[in-house]
């Protein structure tokens, strides 16, 4: 069989709106899979904000330098709640915790995250400089 023609139809998506946002990439076991999250738009208004979140996401990556195991949760690391879990005041911005796929409700690690800016449609890739 062959393709006589494409038709276009209905657009599926909104245009993405301008600001920073946050591709957050959770690891299940060790390595058993990935999951990617997108937070935001973050305007330039809301930078604290998202200098914020930026720390807590980093201080999460840190909290278990030699690995996590079972049953250890990111709940005692500073801003966690916030961002990560529907308890506590919640920005606009946050998402809720991803868990484990194994049922028995350990939260996903923390991998690495990425950040973006869209200014018009157009993506720009962004470098995260902390301090020393």
């Amino acid at each position: 069989m062959k393709v006589n023609e494409i038709v276009i139809k209905n657009k599926i998506n909104e245009p993405i709106k301008d600001g920073f946002y946050i591709e957050v990439t959770f690891m299940f076991g060790d390595a058993d899979g990935y999951q990617t999250e997108e937070m935001g738009p973050f305007s330039k208004k809301e930078l604290p904000l998202l200098y914020d979140v930026l720390e807590t996401i980093q201080r999460c990556i840190d909290a278990y330098p030699n690995g996590r195991r079972g049953g250890d949760t990111y709940n005692h690391v500073e801003g966690f709640n916030k961002w990560f879990n529907d308890y506590e005041y919640v920005p606009e911005q946050a998402i809720d915790m991803v868990y484990e796929p194994n049922g028995y409700g350990d939260q996903a690690g923390f991998d690495y995250f990425e950040v973006f800016y869209y200014d018009n449609g157009e993506k720009y890739e962004c470098e995260v400089v902390f301090e020393e």
